[in-house]
């Protein structure tokens, strides 16, 4: 999953003229974020932002998660490389814990309210979180010029508890 933003000059130096750059392209099997390039005295101005999502299990040593561990950690430990690769984009990523969505819908009520409950009283933020808090985060990254290289936990401090 891949959240990406780009940011646009709206208004180019009169010097320069803009250059479109296709809005998405292939990156060793990832998504990445096309953007708008400002050209003006031989000079290359590249903007925009790349966030994936992980999971707090790529960190954490839960009983049963060691497959999504190994799917999360390999997509956080792209996130660096992809960052100096692709500069100036920027390249961060969300790792949520215990969210939630739809995703638990096969549980019944009861027994994801009872789940949710044990999960929160061993988080410090005593709490689970819900979508917007994710959406957050992205939105942050997305928005934060001087934020590139970064894994964002959003897990209610689940893996530092």
């Amino acid at each position: 999953m891949t959240a990406a933003g780009l940011r646009r000059r709206v208004r180019p130096p009169s010097s320069a003229f803009l250059v479109p750059v296709p809005p998405v392209q292939r990156v060793s099997g990832w998504c990445a974020a096309g953007g708008t390039a400002s050209v003006g005295q031989g000079r290359h101005v590249f903007g925009g932002s790349v966030t994936v999502v992980s999971a707090a299990t790529a960190r954490a040593a839960a009983p049963g998660t060691v497959t999504f561990a190994a799917v999360n950690g390999a997509i956080e430990r792209i996130v660096p490389p992809l960052a100096a690769e692709l500069s100036p984009v920027r390249v961060n990523a969300v790792a949520p814990g215990a969210i939630d969505t739809p995703w638990r819908s096969f549980l019944s009520d009861d027994a994801k309210e009872t789940q949710f409950a044990a999960a929160a009283e061993g988080l410090p933020a005593k709490r689970i979180g819900r979508p917007d808090d994710v959406a957050d985060a992205i939105r942050y990254l997305i928005g934060s010029t001087y934020v590139t290289g970064t894994i964002l936990p959003v897990d209610g401090g689940f893996t530092v508890s």
